[in-house]
């Protein structure tokens, strides 16, 4: 957690986040994610998106996956997502040049 994190703070639950970005924002090619408490982390089929920047995205369960075809720069910090969930979804982001 972060200062000023609280118990009480509202968690992001991402379930079907990107098929509703798809729908309402369908020119969104950048995605940051920064000091939030987040659950269903799972981000897939959102073909335009070119970049993702998690910044300490505390996961509230153990859902984390990552199927974006076109990804191609992943970065990360202050944050480690489990580890077999993390080398699938490697596999299944084949753009990325370029990860931090």
């Amino acid at each position: 957690p972060v200062p000023g994190w609280d118990e009480k703070d509202p968690v992001f639950d991402f379930t079907n986040f990107t098929k509703l970005v798809g729908k309402y924002l369908p020119q969104v090619t950048e995605l940051t994610v920064q000091h939030m408490l987040v659950k269903n982390f799972e981000l897939k089929n959102w073909l335009q998106i070119r970049k993702l920047v998690l910044i300490d995205p505390q996961c509230q369960d153990s859902k984390w996956s990552l199927e974006l075809e076109n990804l191609e720069e992943l970065i990360m910090e202050n944050h480690t997502p489990p580890v077999k969930l993390f080398a699938s979804s490697l596999v299944q982001c084949p753009r990325i040049q370029r990860f931090f």
